[in-house]
């Protein structure tokens, strides 16, 4: 049957056609050929220059462009096994748009992962869509490169606090074939691993100081250490008689002031339930160790409290002792209203009084919830008070004790914990005296 016979001649002639041209398709299919990484040798975390060249494929949706999607890869230290670290595209490339055409010189900055080991080995490839190249198993990949491992950070510490005029050193843990660099306040710098700053330390030189390492001339990150300069404290020396006659015993009095006092703190993590049955008055206790309030601006009370509606609320503060009590708060927008502002106090917010505040408690509605803040104490008036009632001058040792008033019966909610500071109240002096004569007893008056 001749036609049969043709018919197949023809099939199996088209077949073959179809093949060659799929591969001849295939064999001038579009490439990316990695030409260099600069510089050749580089710190984990640094950056690096990649230069690669574009072949176009045979068609026009196998040409590279500004649009096509770009994938680096960087192999393991032996060239072997590619992860991706990086895409981008180009922009303002000139490519070639002949089918074979090649683009040649097209450089892209990379940064290398920070955690990637030291080796002699690694290399990277380029992947990419629109046109598809597959580059994730090295083809086309750059020459080896090398690649120096960050060191560990030192641990930096300090020999503080330290007290003016006395000496102050920094420290660093020892990284095996390490240089260190120091870096603090004034300008300061050192190469040495643990240096001296100075044998008479000054205000000036308090604040953090920062030590790195660096191995192959690579250096880690920074580790921070926070340097205390504590004030001398003064003593300013009177007697009772300028001259006296042999034998006449004379009274020293010596006023210390200054030095570095530290603050005194408490807190009462006890929660109390501020019933929403009737006009409820709930205490809540803290007691204070030795120290003195010498200024009202050194008191901070910070309160973790939930109550709807904080028109309803009065909270006072007692001191012990003679320190005297003051007003927090007092009914919020009563009597300017009848009911006051209808805010909550929410339990997520810490309320902060002190007279550093921004400004009181609202007397109206804001927005549904007072805001976490720091605030003003406020009289019933809504003005500030700045802590009126309050005496400085006294040890604040003792119980202080919070008072919460809820002056209208339905709504209610919890005291969760609160808290007091006081700045620069506690610190013991230490009176020496020497001369020519003999010295008896030391007295000491207030704490």
């Amino acid at each position: 049957m001749p036609s049969v016979k043709i018919f197949s001649t023809f099939l199996v002639s088209l077949l073959i056609g179809v093949i060659l041209c799929f591969t001849s398709e295939n064999s001038q299919a579009q490439s990316i050929n990695v030409t260099s990484v600069s510089p050749s040798t580089i710190c984990a975390g640094s950056d690096v220059s990649v230069t690669f060249e574009a072949t176009n494929g045979n068609n026009n949706n196998r040409r590279f462009n500004n649009s096509t999607n770009y994938t680096i890869y960087l192999s393991n230290s032996s060239g072997t096994s590619f992860t991706s670290i990086a895409t981008f595209t180009t922009a303002g490339v000139s490519y070639s748009t002949a089918k074979n055409g090649v683009t040649s010189n097209i450089v892209e900055t990379i940064t290398i992962p920070s955690t990637t080991v030291s080796g002699a080995g690694y290399k990277i490839s380029i992947g990419s869509s629109g046109p598809t190249f597959i580059g994730s198993g090295g083809t086309g990949s750059s020459p080896a490169f090398i690649i120096k491992a960050i060191p560990n950070a030192p641990i930096a510490s300090n020999n503080g606090p330290v007290c003016e005029g006395s000496t102050l050193s920094l420290s660093a843990t020892t990284i095996a074939g390490a240089t260190y660099l120091w870096t603090g306040p004034n300008n300061f710098t050192s190469s040495v691993q643990n240096p001296i700053v100075s044998t008479a330390a000054t205000s000036a030189m308090a604040g953090t100081y920062y030590a790195s390492a660096s191995v192959g001339g690579c250096f880690s990150a920074a580790s921070a250490t926070t340097v205390t300069v504590k004030p001398l404290p003064q003593v300013n020396l009177t007697t009772s008689a300028n001259v006296v006659c042999t034998g006449t015993p004379i009274t020293l009095t010596a006023t210390n002031s200054g030095g570095a006092l530290t603050a005194v703190t408490g807190s009462n993590n006890t929660s109390q339930v501020i019933s929403t049955s009737g006009t409820p008055t709930i205490t809540s206790n803290i007691t204070l160790g030795n120290g003195i309030l010498s200024d009202l601006s050194n008191l901070k009370v910070d309160l973790k409290i939930d109550h709807t509606w904080v028109g309803d609320l009065k909270i006072t503060l007692q001191g012990p002792g003679g320190i005297g009590s003051t007003v927090l708060l007092d009914r919020p927008g009563v009597p300017a209203s009848t009911y006051g502002n209808g805010d909550d106090l929410i339990n997520t917010a810490t309320y902060s009084f002190s007279i550093s505040g921004a400004g009181v408690i609202p007397e109206t509605t804001v927005s549904g919830t007072i805001p976490d803040g720091i605030y003003l104490p406020s009289d019933d008036s809504g003005m500030p008070n700045n802590f009126s009632g309050l005496l400085t001058g006294n040890n604040i040792a003792g119980v202080w004790t919070l008072s919460i008033t809820d002056n209208f019966n339905g709504d209610g909610g919890n005291l969760n914990s609160w808290s007091i500071t006081i700045n620069n109240a506690s610190g013991t002096y230490t009176t020496a005296f020497s001369g020519p004569g003999t010295t008896g007893s030391v007295t000491y008056s207030g704490i």
